[in-house]
């Protein structure tokens, strides 16, 4: 295992010329907000919280997308929602539950493993739509700061991969000597993934965190070795022989 410096971002960014960009909730999480309690079918509270739960992520996308872009606080987002307050809670239960939540959300061990492999050849950020408090709670976590580098959120770039990514990921890039050529996006969103290729970059859209983690260790596998062989008519090196990449299936039809 790599052991990563207690120092967070990493100040070893330099060393790999390269980054992985990893997005955050359908890769390395599935867990909704809340999930404590909308996970939880015999939660006291689940009755109150879900009916606005999904009426704000269902209904109020653009409410949604604005707290993303930072444009508002979970605070603010908590009081919109006006949830009845549970008489035997006090009265900012769900907005510390929120925080809880944010700093406890469950990971995929398969993946954080993947990552924590990746992290001795490549740079490693999470790179996420996301809210405030996701943000300020991920930056807190050890389990986060053992397979990652660096973090990026629309919340403090003030937009969405898809709509900017140039706003999004360039400044990080900018920052650390790199260009969008030198990055890999692994993303639940084909938009997303679509135009950070429009950028440059190369994508990997993935499904599952299990997708996430066979993309990751694809990554990491080592390109097959060139094999020698005798063709006549074909380019050859000083020694005449000429190097084939064996993922060129023609190279079976040598004589």
């Amino acid at each position: 295992m790599i052991h990563r410096s207690r120092e967070w971002p990493s100040r070893q960014l330099a060393l790999w010329p390269r980054v992985l960009f990893v997005d955050f909730h359908g890769v390395l999480s599935t867990a909704p907000l809340w999930y404590s309690i909308r996970s939880n079918a015999r939660h006291p509270f689940r009755a109150r919280l879900e009916p606005k739960a999904a009426e704000l992520f269902g209904q109020r996308w653009q409410t949604v997308n604005d707290w993303m872009r930072g444009r508002h606080t979970a605070a603010e987002i908590v009081e919109l929602l006006d949830i009845e307050q549970p008489q035997s809670a006090r009265r900012d239960f769900f907005l510390r539950r929120f925080y809880h939540d944010c700093r406890t959300m469950p990971l995929s061990e398969p993946l954080v493993e993947a990552l924590r492999s990746a992290v001795a050849t490549w740079n490693v950020v999470i790179a996420t739509d996301n809210m405030d408090c996701m943000a300020s709670m991920a930056r807190q976590r050890r389990d986060i700061r053992s397979f990652s580098d660096d973090l990026i959120s629309s919340s403090e770039v003030g937009v969405l991969k898809a709509e900017d990514p140039a706003g999004f990921f360039g400044a990080w890039l900018d920052r650390h000597g790199l260009t969008f050529a030198n990055a890999v996006l692994l993303d639940d969103g084909k938009a997303n993934c679509r135009a950070f290729e429009e950028a440059g970059g190369t994508s990997r859209y993935v499904r599952s965190p299990d997708e996430a983690v066979d993309a990751v260790w694809d990554l990491m596998r080592p390109s097959p070795p060139a094999i020698r062989c005798r063709r006549p008519g074909r380019r050859r090196d000083r020694a005449g022989d000429e190097l084939i990449d064996e993922r060129d299936p023609s190279w079976l039809n040598v004589e």
